[in-house]
């Protein structure tokens, strides 16, 4: 499970949104006005999808935007919409090939 979760975490990374990440179970002290996100994979079993994808597995990764108060919400909305763009349903992410 530990690959899964870098795998997701380095996707994140490698997407290029700036933003502050508040890791699953470490301590994080965001200032008032920084824009974060909390990130957290909930993967399924690692059961075989089938014979040919025996390291393959499904789940969901959530991301958490949070977003300074008082800047209003277009920007925002952006920053999701570009996240979104970058894990469209059944897309795939690999850590270590």
């Amino acid at each position: 499970m530990v690959k899964i979760d870098q795998a997701f975490i380095q996707s994140f990374i490698d997407g290029g949104f700036n933003l502050e990440i508040a890791y699953e179970n470490e301590s994080f002290n965001p200032s008032a006005q920084t824009a974060y996100v909390e990130l957290l994979n909930i993967p399924n079993d690692i059961t075989p999808l089938s014979i040919n994808e025996t390291n393959e597995t499904d789940g969901l990764f959530r991301i958490v935007l949070y977003w300074p108060a008082d800047v209003g919400a277009i920007a925002a909305k952006i920053q999701a919409d570009t996240i979104l763009a970058a894990y469209t349903i059944g897309s795939k992410v690999c850590y270590d090939s």
